[in-house]
């Protein structure tokens, strides 16, 4: 065989076929469990359930005109941002975004730390309140451990990944 260095190389330029593989029932579980637990956290701010929350004693106490309703939007502003921040991670790890796990997990450890910080002072002031933060932080730390071990950390893997 004569060489031709004007002939084009016989490499493949396509990219390959990737099988993608289904989402392992550790995933599709773990990702229902978030979408309850915000659920549950959203209901759980009723003012039935954690009373009035909103209103800080200080900021009733310090005479200035609107400040509950002040304090009732920069709450509700707070609460929809850190719920949407959690259902478009619950979506992206469903979709197989391995940064979108981690980011939710430091989100979730954030969040342990914040409730268990707390937790006392809430099941004193509000036990409901309280008991909805505890099933909510023990179901999260159920999510996570599908997310990170067993069938659904091998989902994150890339296809050659030992």
């Amino acid at each position: 065989m004569t060489h031709n260095p004007y002939q084009a190389p016989d490499a493949r330029l396509d990219d390959p076929v990737i099988v993608a593989q289904p989402r392992p029932a550790a995933i599709s579980l773990a990702c229902r469990i978030f979408w309850v637990v915000l659920a549950l956290g959203l209901v759980s701010l009723l003012p039935a359930i954690r009373g009035e929350w909103w209103l800080v004693p200080e900021v009733e106490e310090t005479g200035v005109e609107g400040a509950a309703e002040m304090m009732l939007i920069g709450m509700s502003v707070f609460v929809l941002i850190a719920s949407a921040s959690y259902a478009l991670l619950t979506w992206l790890i469903s979709r197989r975004h391995n940064w979108a796990r981690w980011t939710m997990l430091a989100y979730l450890a954030f969040g342990w730390y914040v409730t268990t910080g707390e937790l006392s002072h809430t099941f004193s002031t509000a036990p409901l309140a309280g008991a909805l933060d505890l099933l909510c932080l023990l179901a999260e730390v159920w999510a996570a451990g599908l997310l990170f071990f067993g069938t659904g950390a091998r989902w994150f893997k890339p296809s050659g990944a030992p």
